[in-house]
């Protein structure tokens, strides 16, 4: 049934597979172990190693029913590693060279004007890749160790520290389809450092003091929460092999050993969208036709770390002794710290261009751009520029 519709379209378009395990429930196996020990009075630490492993998670990237594989175009006298092959493969169904090697279309009224691949897919009446929609193909993998200091409260004090080192991996950092079991990497969620500092002070009641005094100063509190952690991982560049517009499937980037990813550190806390441009190009070379390259993540190619800063400042007023009133002011970016979107990183090759008036801002591979940002970080970066 489904390649009966599928032969209707008299010519190519977009579609999309429903996987028949779609909607089948992912599942995770958690563990931890833990060890806590109470120091002193109300100062408690803990350690603990925790990990999960979850399978059957959907994603429809993994699998890509109309890419061309390799063995359909070694059955077709096409060598994938040929620059030669490479370049038919894009070549019009009416091109001299494609007639030539007795390549035909592959149903009536199929278009001359596309390039041979197309005709070469496994369904050539779609453009598209027919990922399978909710394919429970992913698996994922999270080891960590979490630690933590707890002040129990007293004194007014209630306060904790915790510090993880973690790593999040998964199955989807892949490109090449055909061999699903090379796509374990890095989640492209993941961070590596994590500290979160937490606090409650609430001023006490005071004796030896005027009692209306007393009253005034007693049961304010200050409280924060304060996290701090790495930077989630920049997607590699895409590569500009063409392998994509040669077989349906895209590929990455290669990662040039001893080149520093980095022009300008994005963690310096003066980054600046007209300064210049922040990520390296000649980090990155292009693999060759018919090569999938590198993976899409790399663990120490990350976007600028952004702490979350929260406080808060209040009261709480005693009105009897089962109702208490509370008044409370919430303070979000508390020290407003300035937060740029991510520097461009889609394509390497893209030429770097200065910016040449005060409302541009540097375009290509590194540049940063506020234009995309809400009405109220682009009025922040213009008015810090």
């Amino acid at each position: 049934e489904f390649r009966r519709v599928l032969f209707r379209s008299p010519g190519p378009a977009n579609g999309s597979v429903f996987d028949q395990n779609a909607g089948r429930p992912a599942r995770q196996l958690q563990f931890s172990i833990g060890l806590q020990r109470e120091i002193v009075r109300d100062l408690v630490i803990e350690a603990s190693y925790v990990g999960n492993t979850g399978v059957w998670w959907p994603n429809g990237a993994l699998v890509n029913y109309n890419a061309v594989p390799f063995s359909t175009l070694a059955a077709r006298g096409i060598n994938i590693n040929s620059t030669a092959d490479a370049d038919l493969l894009r070549a019009n169904m009416a091109t001299a060279a494609v007639v030539a090697r007795g390549f035909k279309i592959p149903f009536a009224g199929f278009p001359t004007t596309q390039p041979l691949f197309q005709a070469l897919r496994p369904y050539p009446q779609f453009t598209s890749g027919l990922a399978a929609v909710d394919a429970p193909l992913n698996t994922t993998w999270y080891n960590s160790l979490q630690s933590k200091v707890t002040k129990r409260f007293s004194h007014g004090i209630d306060a904790s520290y915790s510090f993880t080192y973690q790593k999040s991996m998964t199955a989807s950092n892949i490109q090449d389809v055909f061999n699903r079991q090379t796509g374990r990497g890095l989640d492209p969620g993941d961070q590596r450092l994590m500290s979160v500092i937490a606090f409650t002070y609430t001023v006490p009641k005071m004796r030896g003091i005027n009692r209306m005094l007393a009253y005034a100063l007693y049961d304010w509190q200050v409280g924060s929460i304060l996290t701090y952690a790495s930077g989630i991982p920049i997607l590699a560049p895409a590569a500009q092999n063409l392998l994509a517009n040669a077989i349906g499937q895209g590929a990455n980037a290669i990662r040039v050993p001893g080149v520093p990813l980095f022009l300008q550190d994005l963690n310096s806390g003066d980054v600046d969208p007209r300064r210049g441009f922040y990520l390296n190009p000649a980090a990155w070379a292009q693999p060759a036709a018919g090569q999938f390259g590198g993976p899409q993540y790399y663990g120490d190619y990350r976007q600028q770390r952004q702490p979350t800063e929260a406080m808060n400042f209040g009261r709480n007023f005693k009105i009897s002794e089962r109702v208490t009133a509370q008044a409370r002011v919430e303070f979000t970016n508390i020290f407003n710290r300035l937060r740029p979107n991510a520097p461009t990183s889609t394509n390497a090759l893209a030429a770097q261009v200065q910016a040449t008036s005060a409302a541009a801002v540097n375009t290509g591979f590194g540049g940063i751009s506020w234009q995309n940002r809400s009405e109220e970080h682009t009025s922040e970066l213009q008015s810090r520029l």
